[in-house]
């Protein structure tokens, strides 16, 4: 079988990331833990490599600080927070 090469794939548009991003993921880690979504070393560390901030931070990189605050813990946040964390779970029964 022959292997498939992905051609590089060209964007015209400069990625973009709000400033706030280390503030935010900080944030919405604590705001996790609160609420104890996260309560092993594990679970952090999986739900930190998911990135869920980092695609707030980018979708929305003009946005200032609370309302980044607001998305990261509001509805799309806790859904995909929820998500994040049950995907884990199903993946370590």
């Amino acid at each position: 079988m022959e292997a498939y090469v992905i051609p590089d794939i060209y964007c015209p548009f400069p990625a973009h990331i709000s400033p706030h991003f280390e503030e935010v993921r900080r944030h919405a880690l604590e705001w996790a833990k609160d609420l104890r979504l996260i309560q092993k070393e594990m679970t952090q560390q999986h739900y930190l490599a998911e990135n869920l901030i980092e695609w707030t931070c980018r979708i929305h990189p003009k946005a200032d600080l609370q309302a980044l605050f607001v998305i990261a813990n509001g509805i799309p946040g806790v859904l995909s927070t929820m998500i994040c964390l049950i995907i884990l779970k199903e993946g370590h029964n």
